[in-house]
């Protein structure tokens, strides 16, 4: 289209027998022209004005005059400007601009993750830069992604304690559950059943309060373990002497009575002390404290951690009770547990209980011993935000994670990522916090202080190969921590049905406790292939005391103390013996005449 100076008079435009209305009309045409060209190059503005002009009426002189003159490229920055020298200009990458913004934009690398390709086996990665996306460079984000230095872990894994050479079954599960823990069960126990047993109904053949021993309470919760392999619909059928489906381990143990006893006084605190606490898990604080710190002390972890939640189940009325819709148990007491990302040993938990604490408080609580050493976290969306990332670097500790996007993200970064193809990526990165998006099936966000924004190649399970961000598959790889420790706490699990949520949370406490036991014995005899089922019954034999020697159970009766005496039963059948001195072949059967009466 022909560029004429503002003093042109539209009579002088054009040459020939054209009158002043066909004039017009050529130029209503080629101001048409001008606002597809202008459209295609994003210069939204001033064309979308002239458009609604051109749609709505005709145009009369002075704004013809004006759209043709009009200079709509003023805004748009040169190469020097952008950066680009000649050769990446004639390199054939197209570059789309974001005109419609004024000044200087970086550039957010598009880097391609296809499979198809394979002339990349010289490297195992491969940065292809498909196009810019304007961010924006308020919030400190930009395009550099050099090479980081990360540190040495300050840490040492394994165990704190000295021990031998060959850690035993019985000696790995009392660096936990020890005499300290059974000693607080049976002291409260006793407590509160010099306390309550009144309340209880009480029936003739009923067995009155006699106070726990250790050994009494080690007995207890072996049955328990054993519940966990051997399932069964009701408690009672566990001393059930119906042949089909006898156990006689749980009557040797102890009677049916005598357990449901000690359930029905088993407690962990004394009510009286802590009637007028503020804190809710006042029925349970005794336990928890002594587990997690022995959960700290006993063991420390390797490098990576992982950060996810676990979920006790409890179904009845409680305040601290959460529903969570997306998870296998949707309604019980929330966890949020620290465990180790190769093996799942429990490092640290903190019960939720609905006190108003900040996600960046809990955080750092349950993360607290483990700070300041070069640990590598891994966590979830729900956990990871900009600023955690952040403070968590200040304090010694690098995240990978997934992200959500309104935790920090830029706008146009968000934008841009809603906009890839399948297999593409882009990021950006402020100092160590790395934001990369990737389009698999849809857009992943991750978040990480320890990763490059590079594309490793992957075998498939088809036998093919798939290209992702690193930081997406060491998230895969350690991910898994809380997982597998949930996994191993679902195979024999210890929970019984009760009507306190506080026996509830004991028991998964203990569970945790006899794994993260199976765990420091993997540890230490690294060449043992003992399952944990089998790991299970080696603890459940130990407490239960059956193959113990007749000399040691003599010496443990003796130290708890005399046996009440009980009155002896006259005996069901008489002795044959003492008829007749003996002889009883002298007797003869003879039937007994009976009368007619009814």
């Amino acid at each position: 289209m022909m560029l004429y100076n503002h003093n042109t008079s539209l009579e002088n435009v054009c040459s020939g027998p054209c009158t002043y209305l066909s004039l017009k009309k050529v130029f209503f045409y080629q101001t048409a022209t001008e606002l597809r060209f202008l459209l295609n190059l994003n210069c939204i503005n001033m064309a979308g004005q002239a458009k609604r002009r051109v749609c709505d009426r005709s145009l009369c002189d002075s704004e013809i005059v004006d759209i043709v003159y009009a200079d709509n490229f003023t805004d748009i920055p040169s190469d020097c400007e952008l950066g680009l020298s000649d050769v990446e200009s004639d390199s054939g990458c197209e570059f789309d601009y974001d005109i419609s913004r004024k000044g200087k934009r970086p550039r957010v690398l598009d880097i391609s993750s296809d499979s198809e390709s394979d002339s990349d086996n010289c490297s195992p990665t491969r940065v292809e830069i498909i196009r810019s996306v304007g961010i924006d460079t308020s919030d400190g984000f930009c395009k550099e992604d050099p090479a980081r230095k990360i540190e040495t872990f300050e840490g040492t894994r394994g165990l704190t304690c000295a021990t031998n050479n060959n850690l035993s079954v019985p000696e790995a599960v009392e660096l936990f559950c020890d005499i300290e823990l059974f000693s607080l069960f049976v002291e409260q126990s006793n407590l509160y059943g010099n306390q309550n047993a009144a309340k209880y109904k009480t029936s003739p053949k009923s067995l009155k309060w006699n106070d726990l021993t250790i050994k009494e309470m080690k007995k207890f919760i072996s049955a328990i373990i054993l519940m966990g392999q051997v399932k069964k619909n009701r408690i009672r059928d566990y001393w059930s002497t119906n042949t089909l489906i006898e156990t006689p381990i749980f009557g040797k143990l102890m009677s049916r009575n005598r357990w449901e006893q000690i359930w029905n006084f088993w407690h962990f605190s004394d009510n009286l002390l802590v009637q007028n606490t503020d804190d809710r898990l006042y029925k349970v604080r005794p336990v928890l404290q002594h587990l997690t710190q022995r959960f700290q002390t006993v063991y420390k972890p390797a490098q990576e951690l992982c950060l996810d939640e676990a979920m006790i189940p409890w179904r009845g009325h409680l305040r601290i009770r959460t529903y969570n819709p997306g998870k296998l148990i949707k309604y019980g007491i929330l966890l949020r547990m620290v465990s180790e990302a190769t093996t799942g040993y429990i490092c640290n938990m903190e019960i939720f209980a609905a006190e108003g604490k900040k996600l960046e408080a809990t955080i750092f609580s349950v993360l607290q011993l483990n700070l300041d050493l070069w640990h590598h976290v891994y966590q979830d969306n729900y956990y990871n935000s900009v600023a955690i990332a952040e403070h968590l670097l200040q304090r010694k500790t690098r995240v990978c994670g997934t992200i959500r996007s309104n935790r920090g993200l830029p706008k146009s970064f968000v934008q841009a990522g809603n906009n890839l193809k399948a297999g593409h990526s882009i990021f950006c990165k402020r100092n160590d916090v790395l934001l990369q998006t990737w389009k698999d099936k849809r857009e992943v966000i991750m978040v990480s202080t320890l990763h490059q924004a590079t594309i490793e190649r992957q075998e498939s399970k088809g036998g093919g190969s798939v290209k992702k961000p690193s930081c997406i598959l060491e998230y895969n790889k350690y991910m898994k921590g809380v997982d597998r420790a949930d996994q191993y706490l679902s195979y024999y699990s210890v929970l019984r049905k009760t009507m306190k949520w506080g026996k509830n949370v004991v028991l998964w406490l203990l569970n945790c406790a006899l794994f993260n036991a199976f765990r420091v014995y993997k540890y230490h005899n690294s060449d043992s292939l003992l399952s944990y089922k089998n790991f299970l019954l080696e603890i459940a034999n130990y407490w239960a005391a059956i193959n113990t020697n007749k000399d040691e159970t003599e010496e443990e009766e003796e130290e708890e103390g005399p046996e009440k005496s009980t009155t002896p039963r006259a005996p069901h059948q008489d002795p044959p013996g003492r008829l007749l001195g003996g002889d009883v072949k002298k007797h003869k059967l003879q039937a007994i005449v009976t009368g007619n009466k009814k």
